[in-house]
């Protein structure tokens, strides 16, 4: 066994269908086998039946995981896996029929290389309001899933960031020398928490492992109208201000918070009738990042 894909589903079983059949149409070098776990994290919709029904069509285990959590889900599919390259992708996604091949030659390719990731296109189910269209590479990236660098498979730059969840492999050596996916963070059913999987990169890179871009492996991810919307970006920079705190990353969160949420609330009010997209939105985001910090901060006990 060559590659084995990962997907974590949580009661999205029409949206799985969907990226399940963009599984099947994968374009892969004739000497290429692979497996495909998908890890039913207590669904109580027709998820099993929608696994059934690509029985024959992709090499397909379905498993339920009933620790509840997406990084809990991960490491049971790290564990059902049986292949030295363990690639991930979402239930909210279709993959380019190159994807899976691409990450496998760059694999192949890079023996220096331990984990592997490409870009990221979103396809939006209305079009986009112009703040956000214009604002989803950068500013919006995490919100919008959306992942775009340049053309040249190359090695991760010191500082850059790494890969989004939806398109990240690594080699099961990563996971036999110790390293897992912590179970204490991230999305817990439909909690706000995020960038689990930033914090495992970060990690592993920190103890010496090295990420390799692959432009050529590519992931389309479906935004719905529902994150398409201020409220929605609101939410989703709540959680990255919480999983701040339970990463570690600020100290005295509540003291700090507290004037970065005030005074970035004010800037926001005044900017969003007048000003460029791109200022009233920074000051919308620190907003929200802070009010998440001190979210988490009262819930985890600590100092105010």
């Amino acid at each position: 066994m060559n590659c084995s894909v990962v997907i974590c589903t949580y009661n999205r079983f029409e949206s799985l269908r969907r990226t399940l059949n963009s599984l099947a149409g994968l374009d892969l070098p004739a000497d290429v086998r692979w497996e495909l776990v998908v890890v039913n994290n207590n669904c109580t919709d027709a998820t099993e039946a929608v696994c059934g029904e690509f029985s024959g069509r992709l090499p397909l285990r379905h498993v339920v995981e009933r620790q509840q959590g997406l990084n809990a889900a991960r490491n049971r599919g790290v564990r059902e896996a049986t292949s030295n390259l363990v690639a991930f992708t979402d239930d909210d996604v279709e993959v380019d029929p190159a994807w899976l091949g691409k990450l496998w030659l760059a694999a192949r390719g890079h023996p220096d290389a331990t984990f592997f990731g490409g870009n990221i296109m979103p396809r939006w189910e209305v079009p986009p309001p112009r703040w956000l269209a214009r604002n989803s590479r950068i500013l919006l990236a995490g919100p919008c899933v959306h992942l775009e660098r340049d053309n040249e498979e190359r090695f991760l730059r010191d500082g850059e960031w790494p890969f989004f969840g939806a398109n990240m492999a690594f080699r099961r050596s990563v996971f036999e020398a110790g390293h897992w996916f912590r179970e204490d963070l991230g999305q817990v059913g439909n909690s706000p928490n995020r960038q689990e999987e930033t914090e495992f990169m970060r990690r592993i890179m920190g103890a010496g492992y090295r990420g390799f871009y692959v432009p050529g492996a590519v992931i389309h991810h479906h935004n719905p109208a529902s994150r398409m919307t201020e409220r929605y970006i609101r939410e989703w920079f709540k959680g990255a201000g919480m999983s701040d705190v339970r990463f570690g990353l600020v100290s005295r969160a509540t003291s700090m918070a507290w004037g970065s949420l005030l005074g970035n609330g004010l800037r926001y009010a005044l900017m969003r009738p007048l000003a460029s997209h791109r200022t009233w939105l920074r000051a919308e985001i620190e907003m929200a990042r802070a009010w998440g910090m001190i979210c988490e901060s009262r819930r985890s006990g600590r100092p105010k």
